[in-house]
C-alpha cells in the first residue's frame, strides 16, 4: 500500500475542498524486480471522491453582524433563524427579529456566506460564541452534515482616536520633501496660507491613529474621494504605532471624474485582531479639518470706476506680487500704476491723465502673468495662479451732463456718452428756480417748480450726445 498527503497550506487553501480527484502516475513508477517494470498509466486513471463534512469559520463584521463562512455551499433547507444560537457575556443572544424587515439569518442558495443580525450591539472586547447546528449539511448529493463544533470570536471595534492631513505643494517635490509626508508631523508641509488647500498635483498626507492595533495579516485599506470600489490604497504603518499613513495626488477632472473641489474625504477599512472590520471616515473626529481641494484657476473682471481708475475683481480671493509692468489698460502704451489690493477680491489700477477714458468708455485691460519666481505670483489660497488674460472693462461711470437754454423756452443738454432711452422721461429731468422767480409769492424758500410743455417736453433721439427740454408758459428770464 502506497499512502501520501496532500498539504493544504502548500496548495494555497484552507482546506482541501470536495470534489473528485485524479491520480496521474508516470513510468518513474518501477516495480522492485530485475529488470525493473515501470507503471503504466491506464487509460481511466484512477478516480477518487472527497466528500467532507462542511466547515464554518465566523467573523464580526460590524456591531450587530456576524459573517460565517462555510467551506462549501449549504442545503438551504438546513439554514433556518434557529440554526446559528448565539451567546455571549449575559447568556443567549437575541437575534434581529424579522417582522421588522431584517433578516436574522441570511443565505442565499449556492453561496457560501451565512449572515447573522443580532438585535443588539456586541459589547467591545467581548466573546461570543456561535453553537451551529449539526442539522446543517452542504448540497451535495450525498449530504454531510456539520460537526465542527461551536465557534467562539471576540468583538472588537476599532476606533480612530486622531486623524490629520498634511499637503505637500506640486512645486516642492524633492525627495526630502516627500519623504516629509511620513515623517512625525502633525502640522502641514506646505508655508501658510496654503496648508488648508490642494490643487491639482498636490500630495495629500493622510495619517489615521487607531485606539489599538489592527489584524497584522491585514493592515487598513483607504478609498479617496472620487475613486470607485476596488481602487483601496494599502496604508502604511508609521514605525511601530498604531498610526497609519497613505498619500493621495490630487488629480484633474479627467483622471477622477468622480472628484468635485471641496473639502477632501476618504473612506478607510480597518480589520481588528478579533475579525471586526470597521469603517473608518473623514467625519470619525469632528474636531479634524481636511484641506479643501481647489483646481479652480482664479479669473478676473473689470469696470471703470473713475475717468482714470480701473477696478480688477478676482473671482476668489488672491494674494502675492503686483507688479506696474504686469498691467496693461488699452494697450502697451499707457502707464499703468497699481494701487492697493483690497481684501484679495479687488485690484485698482490707475493710468496717466493723458491716457484718461471717458465716462462711457469700456477700456481693455490685460495680465500678463509674470515669469518671477512663483512666491510673487497671484495666488489663491490653493495656490492657483492667476493666468494671463485680457478682458473688457464694463462702463462704471455715470454719465456727465451739462445745459444751457437755447431759446426762451428750451433747454439743450449735451451728454458725455448717450442714455438709456426708456429712462428718459420728464419725471427724470424735473426744471426749477429760485423762490418767487415764476410770480409765485409761497415765499417759502424752496425751489419753484417749472411746468414743462404739453407736447415734446422731452427730446432725445437714442444713440445721440444732445437731449432738448421744452419748458411751459411759466419759464422766466433770469
Amino acid at each position: 500500500m502506497l499512502e501520501f498527503d496532500i498539504a493544504p497550506a502548500a496548495a494555497g487553501l484552507s482546506r482541501i475542498p470536495d470534489g473528485t480527484y485524479t491520480l496521474h502516475a508516470t513510468g518513474a513508477l518501477t516495480d522492485e524486480a530485475s529488470p525493473a517494470n515501470a507503471y503504466a498509466q491506464p487509460a481511466a486513471a484512477p478516480e477518487m471522491v472527497l466528500d467532507t463534512d462542511p466547515a464554518l469559520t465566523a467573523r464580526f463584521a460590524a456591531a450587530r453582524t456576524i459573517v460565517m463562512e462555510a467551506s462549501e455551499p449549504l442545503n438551504p433547507a438546513t439554514v433556518t433563524d434557529t440554526s446559528f444560537p448565539v451567546t455571549g457575556p449575559g447568556g443567549p443572544l437575541d437575534l434581529a427579529v424579522r417582522a421588522q424587515g431584517v433578516e436574522p439569518v441570511a443565505y442565499t442558495a449556492g453561496s457560501t456566506t451565512v449572515t447573522l443580525t443580532l438585535r443588539e450591539d456586541a459589547r467591545d472586547g467581548a466573546a461570543y460564541t456561535i453553537t451551529p447546528s449539526t442539522s446543517i449539511s452542504d448540497a451535495d448529493g450525498t449530504p454531510n452534515a456539520y460537526s465542527g463544533g461551536p465557534i467562539t470570536i471576540t468583538y472588537s471595534a476599532l476606533a480612530p482616536t486622531a486623524v490629520s492631513y498634511a499637503v505637500l505643494d506640486r512645486d516642492r517635490g524633492t525627495a526630502a520633501e516627500r519623504e516629509a509626508l511620513f515623517a512625525p508631523l502633525t502640522g502641514a508641509v506646505r508655508d501658510p496660507p496654503y496648508a488648508s488647500h490642494a490643487r491639482e498635483g498636490d500630495t495629500i498626507r493622510l495619517s489615521i491613529t487607531l485606539d489599538r492595533a489592527t489584524d497584522p495579516a491585514s493592515p487598513p485599506t483607504v478609498l479617496f474621494v472620487g475613486k470607485a470600489a476596488g481602487s483601496e490604497v494599502t496604508m502604511e504603518r508609521f514605525g511601530n504605532t498604531d498610526e497609519w499613513r497613505a498619500a493621495y495626488t490630487v488629480e484633474s477632472a479627467a483622471q477622477n471624474a468622480g472628484l468635485a473641489d471641496g473639502p477632501f474625504t476618504f473612506e478607510a477599512m480597518a480589520t481588528a485582531p478579533g475579525g471586526t472590520r470597521a469603517t473608518i471616515t473623514h467625519a470619525s473626529i469632528p474636531s479634524s479639518a481636511p484641506p479643501t481641494i481647489d483646481r479652480t484657476v482664479p479669473t478676473l473682471s473689470a469696470e471703470t470706476s473713475t475717468v482714470r481708475t480701473v477696478t480688477v475683481e478676482f473671482s476668489e480671493p488672491v494674494s502675492g506680487s503686483v507688479g506696474a509692468g504686469d498691467w496693461r489698460v488699452n494697450g502697451a502704451g499707457t502707464a499703468v500704476t497699481p494701487l492697493v489690493m483690497s481684501s484679495g477680491l479687488e485690484l485698482e489700477l490707475r493710468v496717466d491723465a493723458a491716457d484718461a477714458f471717458g465716462t462711457g468708455d469700456t477700456p481693455e485691460v490685460s495680465y500678463s502673468m509674470p515669469t518671477r519666481p512663483r512666491a510673487s505670483l497671484l495666488l489663491d489660497a490653493a495656490g492657483n495662479a492667476v493666468a494671463s488674460a485680457t478682458v473688457e472693462a464694463s462702463d462704471g461711470l455715470p454719465p456727465e451732463i451739462s445745459a444751457a437754454f437755447t431759446g426762451t423756452a428750451t433747454i439743450t443738454l449735451r451728454l458725455s456718452e448717450p442714455l438709456d432711452a426708456t429712462t428718459v422721461v420728464a419725471s427724470s429731468l424735473p426744471v426749477s428756480v429760485p423762490d418767487g422767480a415764476t410770480g409765485i409769492t409761497d415765499s417759502d424758500g424752496l425751489p419753484d417748480a417749472v411746468t414743462l410743455a404739453a407736447q415734446h417736453a422731452i427730446g432725445y433721439t437714442a444713440g445721440s450726445l444732445v437731449l432738448s427740454i421744452a419748458l411751459g408758459a411759466d419759464a422766466t428770464d433770469g
